[in-house]
């Protein structure tokens, strides 16, 4: 069996592309040693390192409404409340990160620095809550005394904590820049915003992985098309496959 430490982008509904590849990896017999996620990606990390296979997280994930999962609702009144969503987390994910079948690190950004801050210890919820809470959207979460944001605004790539592991690396990128199309709405506006700005750092870091994976046909989805999961398990899952079999089995 072939191990791989494993970092996983956030991109909200795109984010499902990284359960397609892990049911890929898992077919050539190659496991994450560690995993590491922002946003969406830390989602189906917390999920993946908790024991479910990716088919049985695409269901859980599938069968869910997105208000369930995030609390999202676009409006104009002020930001949401990501913390209200804790409770299917909890139904699904061990309290936590001691519990994991497989390590787990989750990106954030932490509001007052601006920096990449990991959580690797303790409890997981919150730092999950975190890694996920788009400004602008979603209230910063409090952890300790010290107030996190979305973990993709900060490095949308996480690998810090792996730089120093022998063991290869893979990056599994779900937010490849398309053509915009015409401006409709003000939520359009913003998920294409927030999609630039975590690219941006993306750029900066391919070159810190062994293997970096970016499917071009996710750009064709949006980052709340969440009843498009099986579309895009399948993007992430057949073009992984080609992948492997091009870049590291031979």
């Amino acid at each position: 069996m072939e191990k791989l430490n494993i970092s996983l982008s956030g991109g909200g509904a795109r984010s499902i592309m990284h359960l397609g590849a892990l049911e890929a990896l898992h077919e050539f017999d190659i496991e994450p040693s560690i995993v590491a996620g922002s946003s969406g990606g830390a989602i189906v990390g917390a999920f993946y390192c908790s024991g479910y296979k990716p088919k049985e997280a695409l269901k859980i994930i599938s069968d869910a409404s997105i208000t369930k999962i995030l609390g999202i609702s676009f409006n104009l009144k002020g930001l949401l409340n990501i913390e209200k969503s804790s409770s299917f987390f909890e139904k699904f994910i061990p309290k936590n990160f001691e519990d994991l079948n497989t390590p787990l690190q989750i990106n954030t950004t932490n509001l007052e620095t601006g920096d990449s801050t990991l959580f690797s210890t303790e409890s997981i919820i919150q730092p999950l809550l975190a890694s996920c809470a788009i400004p602008g959207i979603f209230s910063p979460v409090k952890i300790d005394s010290t107030y996190y944001v979305d973990g993709g605004i900060s490095d949308n790539m996480p690998l810090p904590l792996l730089e120093s592991s022998k063991i290869e690396s893979i990056g599994f990128h779900c937010n490849a820049i398309g053509s915009f199309g015409k401006v409709s709405n003000i939520k359009t506006i913003l998920e294409r915003t927030f999609h630039i700005i975590v690219n941006k750092n993306v750029n900066n870091r391919k070159n810190l992985f062994n293997y970096f994976v970016e499917p071009p046909g996710m750009a064709a989805y949006k980052i709340f098309d969440l009843k498009k999961s099986q579309e895009i398990f399948d993007i992430g899952y057949s073009f992984t496959k080609d992948f492997i079999l091009k870049e590291i089995v031979n």
